[in-house]
């Protein structure tokens, strides 16, 4: 059914070599083992490990989407990888692979901090790092563009509000020679 449904497909070029009843036999077998386990807790009738299989319980949810939020992420920067090195290699761009490359970590990270506040781990520093990140990314451009741009922002000014003439009388003050 996977291989109908394409599943094999998106595996193989996202770089997965398994195949998907792999995967689904692991899984089958870790959640019987995680069931077996539980009940063999519950048998005990120990209070403190009661509520912790309870917490753990109420944690599982949240660990799953986090976990396929990061896959979906994953296969998706795969894609975003793939479509930035074939655009760079048919524009020449001389780094083409290190570019995709880097879309690549970028997607990854973005969807691993979104995995991470969805499971529940450290919230606040994933955001605030995130933040901090991205703002300097941003700082970095604005200042670059600022930088390497003086000359085009000065003769944009001057076109735009014309440069006014000065006399050699006007010029000459005492602080022109600086």
């Amino acid at each position: 059914m996977s291989f109908r449904i394409g599943l094999d497909n998106i595996l193989a070029k996202s770089g997965i070599r398994s195949k998907p009843i792999e995967f689904t036999g692991k899984f089958v077998y870790l959640v019987l083992l995680f069931i077996f386990l539980m009940l063999a807790i519950n048998a005990l009738q120990i209070e403190t490990l009661d509520a912790l299989v309870s917490k753990f319980f109420l944690f599982v949810p949240n660990l799953m989407a986090g976990l396929f939020l990061f896959f979906v992420g994953y296969l998706i920067s795969v894609f975003i990888e793939r479509t930035v090195l074939i655009a760079a290699v048919n524009a020449e761009i001389r780094f083409a692979r290190f570019l995709s490359r880097s879309i690549q970590l970028i997607v990854v990270a973005f969807f691993l901090a979104i995995a991470l506040e969805q499971i529940g781990i450290g919230q606040n520093i994933v955001v605030s790092a995130f933040t901090i990140l991205f703002s300097g990314i941003i700082l970095a451009f604005a200042l670059a563009l600022g930088l390497g741009g003086r000359e085009l922002g000065k003769d944009w000014l001057e076109k735009k509000f014309g440069k006014k003439e000065t006399t050699k009388e006007e010029g000459r003050d005492m602080w022109s020679h600086i």
